[in-house]
């Protein structure tokens, strides 16, 4: 074999392994590409269901307003209430003979 065809073998094989390792370098390279891509799928996925549950808590937190604003209501009827209870007690403790408020009211 002369010195020629050795480098030219030499250089063959050369090009041969190169081609081969940017052969598996582009399979691995399109390997990691599907795997980025999967995961921004799931990233995207777990993003979504965060939004919907986002949309939830919200909705939830806009009903329990809802029902502290009725509670608030409620309890300003009950202590309306009571304040005429009081008026009321304190009437007849004061003038035993008078009749209660609701009561003269549907009288007259």
């Amino acid at each position: 074999m002369t010195v020629g065809k050795f480098y030219v073998l030499f250089l063959f094989l050369f090009i041969f392994s190169l081609a081969a390792q940017a052969q598996k370098s582009k399979t691995q390279l399109q390997r990691e590409k599907q795997e980025s891509l999967d995961k921004i799928k799931e990233t995207e996925k777990i993003l979504a269901e965060t939004g919907e549950q986002k949309k939830n808590s919200l909705g939830e937190l806009s009903a329990l307003n809802q029902r502290i604003s009725q509670q608030e209501t409620l309890i300003k009827s009950i202590r309306g209430e009571i304040s005429l209870l009081d008026y009321d007690i304190i009437a007849k403790t004061t003038n035993p003979g008078r009749q209660p408020r609701k009561a003269r009211e549907t009288i007259a």
